[in-house]
């Protein structure tokens, strides 16, 4: 009986140990709680952009861009025009920058009313970065 508890207890482990480490393969990875939560920004923010909800992507902007942008151009950006309109948005694998801050390759796709294809010009990147409360905001709009 000890030995099959000592076993399993093992067998765990082990288990566990490879299942959080990164595998050569690509098929897992880890990253670290700051990664994550920069990506759930990043979504969030595209998302804001995707369905032109100017309030929320307005809340997810630093101070530091706020004070590049004017509020109504930044605004502007989320909403978009009638014609053309946001469709969709794909964020690629990201990576930390010498300075802290987390960027993320995006592609943004548009289309135009009654034109039967959706169009995007080539990836752009977002930067998101960790203001001194501690939260993860936009500082680059892709």
């Amino acid at each position: 009986m000890k030995i099959s508890l000592l076993l399993t207890t093992t067998f765990v482990a082990l288990f566990s140990a490879a299942a959080l480490s990164q595998v050569k393969s690509g098929s897992i990875t880890t990253k670290n709680t700051d990664y994550i939560e920069a990506l759930s920004v990043a979504d969030q923010f595209m998302r804001d952009w995707q369905w032109r909800d100017q309030d929320d992507g307005f809340s997810l902007i630093s101070d530091s861009l706020k004070s590049k942008e004017s509020e109504d151009d930044l605004r502007m950006y989320i909403s978009g025009l009638s014609n053309p309109h946001h469709e969709a948005y794909e964020i690629y694998s990201g990576s930390r920058l010498p300075d802290g801050r987390i960027s993320f390759k995006v592609k943004m796709y548009e289309s135009y009313t009654s034109y039967p294809n959706v169009y995007s010009e080539g990836p752009t990147t977002i930067i998101i970065s960790k203001s001194a409360q501690g939260k993860w905001l936009v500082d680059k709009l892709p």
